[in-house]
């Protein structure tokens, strides 16, 4: 098929696909450019409006501009893998480029390592009476529960007619690409619990990832290449493998599993919530959990502890509790820990909220240098000291309550 020919096919393809798009969603906002980073890659808010452009700019028929939507989409899955991303939008995306009718456009796909899986779950919802459908909807929209599917508020039938009040971030892959903004935006208005398990032990164990479709559903290279779990490895402690969310403007819990803090990336994610999150006028984080490990080399010498500071400094006036359960805490990480918090330590009392490390304090205490450093030792002790009078600890070190 010669370039022409397969423009006037492509073109008349797309006018098909431009159709559907506007379809689904008469009532999109026109998309502004301003208001879209090119350069920034990490923002969820920002590759939906980007995603947008694209289809916006069919319709005027913008080659430059769509040849810019495409690179960026390029380069924002270059670190994603299947179980953080929307795979429907995903697919609809590359399918509708293929019928771009710039063959320019199009060719800015050439470096674009697409990653297609063998197994997608599809989730179906069985038709319920009508009495058990409002009781079980009016419970689950007033409750912490988990997200196992898209979710479309405003369909007939479906069980979650609210916005959820957990997100677990193994979730953002049911976010849809083709979402408005301010329907992205409303998703995370009501969230006042977030948690996030780390991948970051897959980055560094001998005997296998986590993550197990990946060995099983991947396509295997044929050329010797790097294969998926090589890839996959390599990429979790890079920028770019978590896309920031939106403000939660209700959040108030936060749980972290499974934090190694080999680089910055998890830590400049989390950052990013805190500083997102408003503190004023009575909203604010309140709870902030995180379990630090260690690998089986002891590794990292020290985690990378940079999101402390800022959930200290902005959301002081709210907080009421800091948990830093830190079992594997070697020589490198009390340095740290001491001098972020002798400087905020006086903050810290202003607001009375309870910091509770879990930690060896006798190696907190060798390290102490100077009378700042055995304040916040003798602090965090008294704290723990006041913890364990309500609290005990199983063989296992769980709380029991």
């Amino acid at each position: 098929m010669n370039n022409q020919s397969r423009k006037r096919t492509c073109q008349e393809s797309n006018e098909i696909a431009v159709f559907e798009e506007e379809s689904k969603d008469k009532d999109r906002i026109p998309i502004n450019n301003d208001d879209i980073v090119f350069d920034n890659r990490n923002s969820l808010i920002n590759f939906n409006r980007v995603y947008h452009l694209y289809y916006q700019c069919l319709e005027s028929r913008d080659d430059q501009m769509r040849s810019q939507c495409v690179r960026f989409f390029v380069d924002c899955h270059r670190h994603k893998f299947l179980h953080f991303i929307d795979v429907q939008g995903y697919t609809k995306f590359i399918v509708d480029l293929f019928f771009d009718p710039s063959l320019d456009v199009f060719n800015n796909m050439t470096s674009f390592k697409c990653r297609i899986h063998k197994s997608l779950v599809i989730l179906n919802f069985a038709l319920v009476s009508k009495q058990f459908f409002r009781i079980t909807s009016k419970k689950i929209n007033n409750s912490y529960h988990n997200i196992f599917g898209y979710a479309n508020f405003d369909h007939e039938y479906s069980l979650i007619k609210s916005p959820p009040l957990f997100f677990d971030y193994e979730s953002i892959k049911f976010i849809r690409y083709s979402e408005s903004t301010d329907r992205i935006i409303d998703f995370f208005s009501r969230v006042e619990l977030f948690h996030i398990k780390s991948d970051e032990y897959d980055s560094r164990i001998n005997d296998g990832v986590s993550r197990r479709y990946i060995y099983y559903d991947s396509f295997k290279p044929s050329d010797n290449s790097s294969s998926d779990e090589s890839l996959y490895r390599d990429v979790i402690n890079r920028d770019g493998y978590l896309t920031h969310l939106p403000p939660f403007p209700n959040l108030k819990n936060i749980f972290v599993h499974q934090y190694y803090g080999y680089r910055r990336n998890y830590s400049l994610f989390l950052i990013s919530i805190f500083e997102n999150t408003p503190n004023v006028d009575g909203h604010g984080i309140e709870s902030f959990y995180i379990r630090i490990n260690k690998d089986w080399n002891r590794s990292p010498d020290y985690s990378n502890m940079d999101f402390l500071q800022p959930l200290l400094s902005l959301h002081s006036k709210t907080l009421k509790s800091v948990t830093l359960e830190y079992y594997d805490f070697y020589n490198d990480d009390a340095p740290q820990l001491l001098s972020i918090l002798k400087e905020r330590l006086p903050t810290i009392k202003q607001y009375n909220y309870s910091f509770i490390l879990f930690a060896n304090f006798n190696l907190l205490k060798s390290v102490c240098q100077d009378g700042e450093d055995l304040e916040v030792y003798q602090y965090l002790l008294n704290q723990q000291v006041i913890f364990n009078k309500f609290n005990s600890y199983d063989e296992n070190n769980e709380i029991i309550y």
